[in-house]
């Protein structure tokens, strides 16, 4: 699909790429703070070298003098100590950084300890440990980082943004008589304006919008913008001029569709246009009392409903059945099939007598050459869509193609 933008490649890389990017900035960070202390300790006034006999008085009135805690004076021999109290303790010599100052007159050298540093151990002091961590912390991170990208990029969530910025517009496929050639109407097709990837056909997102039920609201707001822009020239417009939406099976289940159509027919006022509900075939219709009440309550506003690629998916002979149907839409599959295949046009004769026998009009999609027109007006009651007569286009296209109704 078109959602799809995270592979596992890319999951990879971006894991590995910020693992490297922590270790980096641990690492530098160890290195820097032990520089530092390091620093601080080369920088401390240097111990004055004097005679031996002075050595350690002067040693001890500049520790008195400095203002910096916590240093003291020690006689160390090898690892063995002699501080202040006269005490004698054997030192570990690896966790001190020290600076010896060296007698040129005397074989005596006065050293500079650092004794805190074990006292607040850097990342550095575990590098083993550290290192085994990062990895686990930098997939830790990824999965975070991806959670919080897939929660803003994700099918769902681009749907529901394009539904907030109204980038679903609606495009029209002109349906028109086969005999005159007149246009008689007009199927209103979904296309997604997406500000990076263009105009998206319904194949790359309709499925998804039916599933998350998405597909109730982005119906109500095509409606609204043809009701927007159509009803200021309704006047305009041939006699009996319908519109037609397709309606998925999850919307004959919403009660707020009877409204939505209500204020359809009322923005045109006196019937001059006509709304036609195009049941798809992707979902089957359960027959309910809901769904029931629904059909007959649009069935008083003057709604009229089409059972749209019959003869495939669900949209069969038991809806003919079980619920009032107006409007035959054949599928397009046995019209391309007119002409070089005898079995798909025994089926469309076959689906038009029905169709005449239930005074029910039919509308044949996929219209394509002469030879299946032709072919098809030999029925007078039928109505013609396809790309012979034109192809989805735009609202401003199909207002300057189409608004006179002239023949085709």
């Amino acid at each position: 699909m078109v959602y799809k933008r995270y592979s596992y490649f890319r999951l990879f890389v971006t894991l590995a790429v910020l693992a490297i990017v922590t270790l980096s900035i641990v690492l530098t960070a160890s290195r820097k703070i032990s520089a530092s202390v390091e620093r601080d300790i080369y920088r401390r006034p240097p111990l004055a070298i004097v005679q031996f006999d002075e050595t350690f008085e002067l040693a001890q009135r500049t520790i008195m003098l400095d203002d910096r805690p916590r240093r003291t004076l020690h006689l160390r021999v090898d690892d063995i100590e002699l501080d202040e109290a006269g005490n004698v303790t054997t030192v570990a010599r690896e966790n001190y950084i020290e600076r010896q100052l060296f007698s040129s007159r005397y074989p005596y050298s006065v050293t500079a300890v650092a004794t805190q540093f074990s006292q607040t151990p850097l990342i550095g002091d575990y590098v083993g440990v550290s290192l085994a961590l990062l990895p686990v912390l930098a997939i830790i991170a990824g999965i975070t980082t991806l959670r919080m990208v897939w929660r803003i990029t994700s099918p769902l969530a681009q749907l529901r943004r394009a539904l907030r910025k109204q980038q679903f517009m609606p495009y029209f496929q002109p349906i028109v008589r086969g005999g005159s050639g007149e246009l008689t109407g007009a199927e209103v097709l979904v296309r997604w304006q997406h500000p990076k990837m263009g105009v998206l056909s319904p194949a790359n997102f309709i499925a998804l919008a039916e599933e998350s039920g998405l597909i109730v609201p982005m119906t109500r707001d095509l409606m609204a913008q043809v009701r927007e822009c159509f009803s200021p020239l309704a006047n305009r417009l041939p006699g009996d001029f319908h519109f037609g939406f397709n309606i998925s099976a999850y919307h004959f289940n919403d009660i707020n569709l009877i409204d939505d159509c209500r204020d359809f027919l009322k923005a045109f006022g006196l019937h001059r246009v006509k709304l036609v509900l195009e049941l798809t075939e992707r979902q089957v219709l359960v027959s309910n009392e809901l769904t029931i009440h629904i059909i007959q309550s649009l069935h008083q506003l003057g709604v009229l409903i089409a059972l749209d690629d019959f003869g495939t998916g669900y949209s069969s002979l038991s809806y003919l059945q079980d619920h009032q149907i107006d409007i035959l839409k054949i599928d397009r599959r046995f019209i391309s099939q007119i002409g070089a295949d005898t079995l798909s046009c025994h089926i469309v004769d076959h689906l038009l007598s029905l169709a005449e026998c239930l005074d029910i009009t039919t509308v044949a999609e996929g219209v394509e050459t002469e030879a299946q027109r032709a072919y098809l007006c030999q029925r007078q009651s039928v109505h013609l869509q396809g790309y012979l007569f034109g192809r989805p286009e735009s609202q401003d296209l199909f207002l300057h193609q189409w608004l006179g109704g002239l023949p085709f």
